[in-house]
């Protein structure tokens, strides 16, 4: 058909190329589809998965995204075409690109893997993960739409005239109306005598810090609000409207991190070992089972969470009879994903304590990018203040950060994520 439409001949050589590529991009024609349809559309496996994916969602974190039909219909597109005989995705550093931005939605995403392999008989990829983890992004953009109550306060804070303020607010607002919530334009000689305590963020134009450390989170932009500067905006506020739908006291990340236990000056051949005597005090307390240190392992071979050079942090939604912390701190960075790693954190939550997970994570994951290097960084005392106080080392750290929602700056890039672990030769 095609040769005749076309007036064209393939070669016999590339037809069976040609058709996978037709099977793989085969999709449903969306705008006529509804709810009603979905059993008739969907093979039965499809619409199982997804059934009790959206239930264990709803039953591990108490999020039910089941009232959203469109992505409802989506999810189950999705699936769909992970099931396609040779499906066609975004290139992997593509896939590992966005992964940074996405660390809270993997979190969501990855109750579907016993889901998918009930089914099917294999696990997600790491493409696959990702681009799930892409979705559920979109469902909580729609939760956040329809409570508005999660708006995020925020100030913009500029050193140009009044007018340029104005137009910055006009830009952002057009972008982010239904998520934040613009209460002032500061100009800079305004900031000693202005009250941050209600602010929740700070978009600012200056190249210095704004608030003082406890005060509003401070994300620095360009007066012409360029399109890195909006996606950067985006990925804030998502990770700051996470910490809002699941939140916790005040005081626990705090404690959390105080009780932890801290492992001196370890030296390991490799990555699974480093976990596995990471997780050793939490084990021999019996506070999680022998299983959850497979499921980190299997998740990281998976789909890797290591996207930052630092103090790599893994933990799993499985239960544990108590929220606790254990960290090894290494003798020499380790490589793992092209980023060196310094020490290796292992979290476990009880059921009600799960919404802890993403703000050590948010912790972390900011503390990772505040600091320039971690090669002077090399105690546990050292590591426990940064995460406690901010950047131990002004020297090291230019700046550093404070709590989630308390100061931190975030005007870092994120660092590139991709390769195999192994272990520095030289002292680091």
């Amino acid at each position: 058909c095609l040769e005749a439409a076309f007036h064209c001949a393939v070669l016999p050589q590339e037809r069976e190329e040609l058709y996978w590529m037709l099977a793989a991009e085969r999709i449903l024609h969306t705008p006529a589809l509804r709810l009603r349809d979905a059993p008739r559309m969907f093979p039965p496996p499809v619409l199982q998965i997804a059934a009790d994916y959206l239930q264990t969602v709803c039953e591990q974190f108490g999020l039910d995204l089941r009232g959203d039909e469109d992505f409802y219909l989506t999810l189950l597109h999705l699936l769909r075409s992970f099931q396609a005989p040779n499906p066609m995705f975004a290139g992997r550093d593509r896939i590992r690109l966005i992964k940074a931005d996405l660390l809270s939605e993997l979190v969501l995403a990855w109750p579907i893997q016993p889901v998918f392999f009930a089914q099917t008989g294999r696990y997600l990829d790491e493409t696959e993960l990702v681009l799930l983890a892409n979705c559920v992004s979109g469902a909580l953009t729609y939760v956040f739409h329809r409570h508005p109550e999660f708006k995020i306060r925020s100030v913009i804070c500029c050193h140009l005239n009044m007018s340029v303020a104005w137009v910055i607010k006009r830009k952002v607002l057009s972008r982010f109306l239904p998520f934040m919530l613009i209460t002032d334009l500061l100009p800079v000689n305004a900031k000693d005598s202005y009250d941050f305590s209600s602010v929740e963020l700070i978009l600012s134009t200056v190249h210095k810090p704004i608030a003082e450390p406890a005060a509003a989170e401070e994300l620095e932009i360009s007066a012409e609000v360029t399109p890195r500067d909006v996606q950067r905006i985006d990925t804030l506020l998502r990770q700051k409207q996470i910490l809002k739908l699941f939140p916790v006291r005040p005081e626990a990340l705090r404690q959390l991190i105080e009780g932890a236990w801290w492992l001196e000056d370890e030296t390991f051949s490799d990555f699974a070992a480093a976990l596995r005597r990471a997780a050793t005090p939490l084990l021999e307390r019996g506070i999680i089972p022998g299983e959850y240190i497979e499921e980190l392992l299997q998740r990281e071979a998976l789909c890797s969470q290591v996207v930052a050079p630092g103090i790599a942090f893994f933990a799993s939604a499985m239960p544990a009879t108590q929220t606790r912390l254990s960290v090894a701190v290494l003798r020499h960075r380790m490589v793992l994903n092209k980023n060196k790693v310094r020490a290796v954190a292992v979290g476990c939550f009880r059921q009600e304590d799960r919404p802890l997970l993403f703000y050590c994570q948010y912790l972390i994951h900011r503390r990772n990018r505040s600091v320039q290097s971690f090669g002077a960084l090399r105690t546990g005392a050292e590591l426990r203040r940064l995460l406690l106080e901010g950047s131990p080392f002004s020297d090291e750290t230019g700046g550093g950060g404070h709590l989630p929602g308390s100061g931190a700056r975030a005007s870092d890039r994120p660092a590139p994520a991709g390769g195999k672990a192994g272990t520095e030769g030289e002292s680091s």
